[in-house]
Formats: C-alpha cells, sequence, structure tokens
C-alpha cells in the first residue's frame, strides 16, 4: 500500500473541505449557488474546527459575527444603491470572511457570488442577489441566537 504525497495529502484535505462549504475546486470562477435545501446555515463540525474545538473561542467569534456581518450588510447595501462598485466588492469579501469563520456556508456562497460580481463591475446581478443576501444572514442570526 502506498501512502501519499504531501501535496497529494494536501488536495484530499482541500477536496474534503470544499464538500463542507460548497466550493469546488477548479471551478473556472463560476458564481456560486445555494440552491433550495443546499447548504446548512452553519457547518458545525467546520466551525468548531476553526476554533481548536474551544468553545469559549467560539462564542466570542459568534457574539462578533452576530454584530458585524449585519452591520455589513447595511454597509453593503447602501455600497451597491449608490453604485460604488469597489467598495461593495470590499464588503462582500469582509460578509465572506466573517462568515467562513464560522462556517457559515450559506451566507459565504451568497456573498462570493455578490463579491464576483462586482469586480466584474455588474451591480445589477450583485443588487439581485441582497434579498437572498439578506434571507441567509437572517437565518445565520436565527441559528447562532439558538444556539
Amino acid at each position: 500500500m502506498s501512502r501519499n504525497s504531501k501535496s497529494e495529502q494536501e488536495r484530499l484535505s482541500v477536496d474534503e473541505n470544499s464538500a463542507h462549504t460548497g466550493h469546488q475546486r477548479g471551478d473556472g470562477g463560476e458564481q456560486p449557488e445555494v440552491a433550495g435545501g443546499g447548504p446548512p446555515v452553519i457547518d458545525w463540525e467546520a466551525a468548531m474546527e476553526h476554533v481548536g474545538d474551544d468553545k469559549e473561542l467560539f462564542e466570542a467569534v459568534k457574539e462578533s459575527a452576530l454584530e458585524e456581518i449585519p452591520r455589513l450588510y447595511s454597509s453593503l447595501l447602501s455600497a451597491i444603491d449608490s453604485g460604488q462598485q469597489v467598495d461593495a466588492q470590499r464588503l462582500a469579501h469582509t460578509i465572506k470572511g466573517a462568515a467562513r469563520v464560522i462556517a457559515a456556508t450559506k451566507t459565504m456562497l451568497v456573498s462570493e457570488r455578490i463579491e464576483q460580481a462586482s469586480a466584474k463591475g455588474d451591480l445589477d446581478i450583485a443588487k439581485d442577489s441582497l434579498e437572498e443576501l439578506n434571507q441567509v444572514i437572517e437565518e445565520l442570526v436565527k441559528t447562532l441566537s439558538e444556539e
């Protein structure tokens, strides 16, 4: 039986993580989609891995996310409404990063779609995704508040 090389192990790890986050390796820049019944609101296993299974740390991160993500969404809404492409891209990216820390898969996917559209200068597509982002953030806040 042969052992996997380090690079092969890293690839396998990335592929396993892709299954948890809904991202695929080498997707060619396609926009991520959130389908009905798609990824979980939070991948709890990944969320706890991100904080080294430290429940106190997760609580702190969770509280930060509960405060930061809705605030960032409000700023994103303003940026898109006023046609500020660069700010919209940066804010969507920041939401995606904040969501990634707590493994909020749906929020990551929709914010990534908005980030990509903003990067291409297509604020109409970004604007079309705002309601969906609002819904997944509301779902995220509810889920985190119940935890």
